[in-house]
């Protein structure tokens, strides 16, 4: 950083006012990245249920945190079967592993161990971290998952829900004493974090394997049947989520929670009319697409809306539907949960980060006027070190600048403030003055930006122009960041298909690793460039929310060339 470059070299003002300015604003902005930091494990904690029902998503997701999060090599996650008091290992990662590992029902049931044995059974048995020096000189341990492997710093957490272990995070190094305190708190925090999630991820696993079985053996026993479901009713009675199970236009199952969340006495029966239920028009669209004897049918889906309460107020809703076999037929299994408290943070969020980048605007500002002042050297010549240090400076206050412009973007956008102004216009004429935007830092890199668009007469469709122009030019921009010198960027316009217009925007860089794509539209997910610096992950953040404005998606593929393809839908008319 700046501070090695110029230590007990520069002399007169100039040093002073720099380590003035260096110490003032530290500590700031170590509170300002520690708060990002327990925002963005929130969120991408929170952020897994989403993936409902795939579970394989959800416990990787989580694991991923953890490696992200801590100074472990590898990391494994455990979960406590109550009916054989046996922990099974059900994800795992290594954090140079190129593919991480799941266990399904059949795999993890081989990989037990009872609570009884090893440091993870201890640690679920009495309910305390372990954090273990080195492993190899320890009695209690038992290596289960990868025997290969070697493990010597070890540190164990267990997973609280409701007072209850229903779990433990292991996270290990090959080398000793890598793991202290602070690793422990971190992962203590995670585990907190998670512990809802987890549950109801394996609830909902008990769930679906219990529906597969009821539909083995509704054939052959009534009784078993009835008994099934009985042990059905009684899981999720308990749930913190709502559940619902919907058929042939009634609902033949609500948990209590289900009731508590609408605000629905559980008392008073629900008609057998569907569209007696105040929030069913919100999933009306849904419910067609996973039902009837359709072959193009959704098997799950995944929405938010604000649902209105049977007493009137508000309360916002995240919703998992699965198509699943009750009583021998087609049904649809919902998971309603209560995310008003979520979203609350989520505007808190949003209100610190606009309130931050307010109070960093105008410091930062005059700092920039000052480095141009003195690199003009109106102020006095400066020698070739001074002049570099300065410039380093310049650089760096840009980039902030840049960084404080797309937080307050990004918190307009998030409170509501974003207005977009539909009308027709020319997708040609858009692409073009995005392209014009970037060309002086293509022409830099010698990368060549190619346009291919569609017929004149189709191009006009209505949207907003500055947003959408916007959109093109954070792509581009990114494309070339991530294209070396002498590369080729395509900017395509397809002609239209299914109501929607696509635009590609085509690099021929390095690309994106699959693991990244899923969150590469995720706030503060940046990916390293060519060149060593990295950004701060809220322009494509910013892209994805004005393209959904439109009623389109934007999504990313590898290119044939080994880059990457971004693109992203317009509705050809209003919706």
């Amino acid at each position: 950083m700046i501070t090695k470059n110029i230590s007990g070299k520069m002399s007169g003002d100039i040093t002073g006012k720099y380590n003035n300015h260096q110490s003032s604003r530290e500590k700031p902005n170590l509170v300002y990245q520690n708060k990002t930091r327990e925002f963005s494990i929130i969120g991408q904690i929170v952020d897994s249920m989403k993936y409902l029902p795939d579970l394989a998503k959800v416990y990787l997701t989580i694991v991923d945190v953890v490696i992200d999060e801590t100074n472990a090599e590898n990391c494994s996650l455990m979960l406590l079967d109550r009916g054989t008091d046996r922990l099974f290992v059900r994800a795992a990662k290594g954090k140079h592993d190129k593919k991480s590992r799941y266990y399904d029902q059949k795999e993890y049931r081989g990989r037990g161990l009872l609570t009884s044995e090893g440091i993870a059974g201890k640690v679920a048995r009495e309910g305390k971290s372990c954090l273990i020096v080195n492993a190899q000189k320890e009695k209690l341990f038992i290596e289960l998952e990868k025997p290969s492997l070697e493990i010597k710093s070890l540190l164990c957490t267990p997973i609280f829900n409701k007072d209850e272990v229903i779990g433990v995070f292991n996270i290990s190094s090959s080398h000793p004493g890598v793991f202290k305190q602070d690793d422990k708190l971190v992962l203590q925090t995670i585990a907190n974090l998670a512990a809802s999630t987890l549950s109801t991820s394996f609830l909902y696993e008990e769930l679906h394997k219990l529906n597969v079985n009821l539909e083995k053996k509704v054939e052959e026993k009534t009784a078993v049947l009835r008994s099934s479901e009985q042990k059905y009713r009684a899981l999720v009675q308990g749930a913190n989520d709502g559940i619902f199970i919907f058929q042939d236009g009634a609902f033949k199952f609500t948990n209590k929670r289900f009731h508590e969340i609408l605000g629905h006495s559980s008392r008073k029966p629900l008609s057998k009319n569907f569209h007696m239920v105040n929030f069913t028009s919100h999933m009306e669209r849904y419910l067609r697409e996973m039902g009837g004897g359709s072959d193009n049918k959704k098997s799950s889906a995944h929405f938010e809306f604000v649902v209105t309460k049977g007493n009137g107020g508000e309360v916002e809703v995240e919703v998992s539907l699965a198509s699943i076999r009750y009583e021998g037929m087609h049904a649809i299994q919902g998971i309603v949960r209560d995310i008003t408290s979520r979203k609350e943070l989520e505007r808190l969020k949003s209100n610190f980060l606009a309130m931050a980048a307010h109070e960093l605007r105008s410091p930062t500002t005059v700092i920039n006027g000052y480095n141009k002042l003195l690199l003009k050297q109106d102020l006095g010549p400066l020698n070739p070190q001074q002049k570099k240090v300065l410039k380093e400076s310049k650089k760096s206050c840009d980039r902030l600048i840049n960084f404080i412009r797309e937080i307050m973007e990004l918190s307009r956008i998030e409170a509501g403030k974003m207005h977009i102004n539909i009308k027709e216009d020319g997708v040609d004429r858009c692409i073009a003055d995005a392209i014009r935007e970037v060309s002086t830092l293509a022409r830099k890199k010698k990368i060549v930006l190619e346009i291919k668009l569609p017929p004149h007469d189709i191009l006009k469709i209505p949207f907003d122009k500055n947003r959408i122009e916007q959109v093109l030019v954070n792509l581009t921009e990114n494309a070339i960041n991530y294209t070396p010198e002498g590369g080729k960027i395509e900017i395509i316009a397809t002609p239209p298909s299914d109501s929607l217009i696509e635009i590609w925007v085509i690099d021929s860089g390095i690309g994106i690793p699959p693991a990244e794509r899923e969150f590469i539209f995720d706030e503060f997910r940046a990916g390293k460039r060519p060149d060593g610096e990295e950004g701060v992950g809220l322009g494509l953040a910013i892209c994805k929310k004005i393209v959904d404005a439109h009623g389109g998606k934007i999504w990313v593929e590898p290119a044939i060339n080994g880059g990457s393809k971004f693109i992203f839908t317009l509705p050809l008319a209003r919706a």
